[in-house]
């Protein structure tokens, strides 16, 4: 299989220069090692046929008997659950008594033995309100002493939609899509979502019968690999309140909308918020509440995990490479100009001995944000097709057109999942042929940072790059490489 469709296109286009050929490979080898299906595998272990061990990131091994339980449940829901149902019932080989799963659609991988109910994202929809009504049920009916799995990766927030008393899915569909408009953050709207659902910010363990014991397996897709915001932490405590649901739609400037189409929904979701912050609706549970004590959450899969997996490749070409972390949040726009200043005047100028030249690399990862609201000229129509990843590749492009003796470059940036804001592609590249195309075309690059158009300005000059839905997610991953 193909990690990148368009692979062939981007080597007739830049195969000429070595940067772009190791950092497609690192980039391919970054996708591959989060691989659902082997995280699991390589995360979860059977010993002497009774003892289950779950390795987390940090190698922290967690023990649970088998022997112990009489039933064994699988639920879920994300981009890569899929994959990881099916690597764990593979794994672990055991009767499974009941599960569901609420996955994205036209996924490739499913799982047998388990219902899968295929929702919506980035908004919810109906199938999303089913699937979560349907594992809310099946908790419920769970009696014996049972080992109970809960699989969250990139996107359950979207797919689990079981919205609190007074709300309807098309309330949750408005308020989602004005604070992903907005440019807030994950944490903060996820902080918003929890305080609007009745199975996020901790509040699943609260339908699961007393001796059940809950193991949460989590693919991190937020930076920092906060639990309480990933998925909105279904079973993670949460200490944000909905007073800090009110502060974040304040911030961005929704409370107070009053002329929009949507207004009915906007004020029912503000009375939600409203009636939680007098104590009329129950707060969400705090991180050490009494409904935890029989919760483990375990991270098996994160962005270090994909950077490092790029490190190691670059380092077998020779590559001096040097690791910026996972933590990057800036605006996709600054983001963009700061990758191409660090090409250009490098903090460290590691040297290919074996080359006689200068050469480097730099691997990074996290999530940044399009901010809708930044178009420099309010004519321009903003809902052009694009994602963070592209926006920042365009915004080098911006930086560095006007540069010369740029002889031998590749920037990648690039999403894990494969989808990059409302586009098919991944994300982008820059290399010197990049730059060349632009000259030549004459393109006016601030036309399409101003319209957040970058899916079609990098498919113009044959530099977006498209693997499709990877089945994974671990946020993004930036790689420059100069030779």
């Amino acid at each position: 299989m193909h990690i990148i469709q368009n692979e062939k296109d981007l080597f007739l286009h830049h195969a000429q220069f070595s940067s772009f050929n190791i950092s497609i490979s690192a980039l391919k080898k970054a996708i591959k090692s989060v691989d659902p299906y082997l995280l699991i595998k390589r995360a979860v272990n059977i010993k002497d046929n009774k003892v289950l061990m779950i390795k987390d990131v940090n190698d922290t091994r967690y023990f649970y008997d088998l022997n112990d339980y009489e039933s064994f449940h699988i639920f879920g829901a994300g981009k890569a659950t899929a994959r990881m149902a099916k690597s764990l019932m593979e794994n672990l080989n055991i009767e499974i008594s009941s599960g569901a799963i609420v996955i994205p659609y036209n996924e490739k991988i499913l799982p047998k033995k388990l219902i899968v109910i295929e929702g919506g994202h980035p908004l919810p929809d109906e199938n999303s309100l089913r699937g979560t009504k349907l594992i809310i049920e099946l908790l419920r009916k769970i009696q014996s002493k049972s080992l109970i799995f809960v699989l969250i990766s990139g996107g359950s927030s979207s797919l689990l939609c079981s919205p609190l008393d007074g709300l309807d899915l098309k309330s949750k569909q408005v308020i989602t899509k004005l604070l992903l408009k907005s440019g807030a953050s994950i944490n903060e709207i996820n902080t918003v979502r929890k305080h609007l659902s009745k199975i996020k910010g901790g509040r699943l363990p609260k339908y699961v019968d007393g001796k059940g014991k809950i193991v949460t397996l989590i693919l991190s897709d937020v930076v920092g690999d906060d639990i309480s915001i990933i998925g909105s932490g279904p079973t993670v405590g949460d200490n944000s309140t909905f007073s800090n649901s009110i502060d974040i739609l304040k911030k961005y400037k929704i409370w107070n909308i009053h002329n929009h189409e949507n207004v009915v929904e906007i004020s029912n979701v503000k009375k939600v918020l409203k009636d939680g912050k007098k104590g009329i609706i129950e707060e969400t549970p705090p991180l050490h509440h009494k409904i935890y004590q029989e919760v483990s959450n375990i991270v098996i899969g994160n962005n270090e995990v994909a950077c490092k997996s790029a490190i190691n490749e670059l380092l077998k070409f020779g590559i001096k490479t040097s690791y910026l972390g996972s933590c990057i949040n800036y605006e996709a726009k600054i983001f963009g100009k700061e990758l191409a200043k660090l090409l250009t005047s490098p903090q460290t100028k590691p040297f290919n001995h074996n080359e006689g030249k200068q050469s480097f690399a730099y691997v990074m990862g996290g999530e940044t944000v399009v901010n809708l609201s930044s178009s420099s000229n309010p004519k321009h129509n903003i809902e052009g097709k694009g994602g963070r990843n592209q926006e920042a590749i365009i915004s080098a492009i911006n930086y560095l057109h006007d540069i010369k003796n740029l002889d031998d470059f590749t920037i990648i940036c690039s999403g894990t999942d494969g989808i990059d804001g409302n586009s098919e592609s991944a994300g982008g590249l820059v290399s010197p042929s990049t730059l060349e195309s632009i000259k030549r075309s004459k393109i006016n690059i601030n036309f399409f940072l101003n319209t957040h158009d970058s899916e079609t300005l990098l498919k113009k000059i044959n530099s977006s790059i498209i693997t499709g839905r990877t089945g994974t997610n671990v946020n993004d991953i930036a790689i420059i490489c100069k030779i």
